[in-house]
């Protein structure tokens, strides 16, 4: 008979398996959400803003997101980040990266990704979706009111 791996008694799976979802917190921008970006090249512009309050300093926090970018001018990429606080949590110009597409001229970017913080911290932390363009041009979040989101998860350990 074939092995699936549903006994929570076998070592292999107690040794892969992760930290305990403490607690999940979930933040979405939806309908008439357009945010313009109209500042200089790379200055990260908020999105959606989540909250959350670990119950342990060793405990980690994983980040999910999702938003739609649009850069006006041709050639230049959108790109999209996490900030803890004030703090960026990847490459100061980059984020955790993009791209565009043009489609019927928008340069557009569907950008998602996810993020292991370790905060070390028990007091509440403030986390936020931001994107960017690489221009002086104009830009935008959540074109043509797109939905936007962001997920927080508590890990413990």
């Amino acid at each position: 008979m074939p092995y699936f791996g549903n006994d929570p008694t076998d070592t292999i799976i107690q040794n892969v398996a992760g930290g305990k979802v403490l607690q999940v917190v979930f933040a979405e921008v939806t309908g008439s959400s357009q945010i313009s970006i109209t500042t200089g090249s790379y200055t990260w512009t908020d999105n959606v803003t989540a909250n959350i309050t670990c119950s342990s300093t060793s405990n980690k926090v994983f980040i999910s997101g999702v938003q739609l970018l649009c850069n006006e001018a041709a050639d230049k990429y959108c790109n999209g980040t996490f900030f803890r606080d004030t703090t960026n949590l990847a490459d100061p110009f980059f984020g955790l990266g993009g791209g565009t597409v043009d489609v019927g001229g928008f340069h557009t970017c569907t950008w998602g990704a996810s993020y292991l913080d370790s905060p070390s911290s028990t007091s509440q932390i403030t986390y936020k979706m931001r994107g960017a363009i690489q221009s002086n041009g104009q830009g935008y979040l959540n074109v043509n009111d797109a939905h936007a989101s962001l997920t927080l998860m508590e890990i413990e350990g």
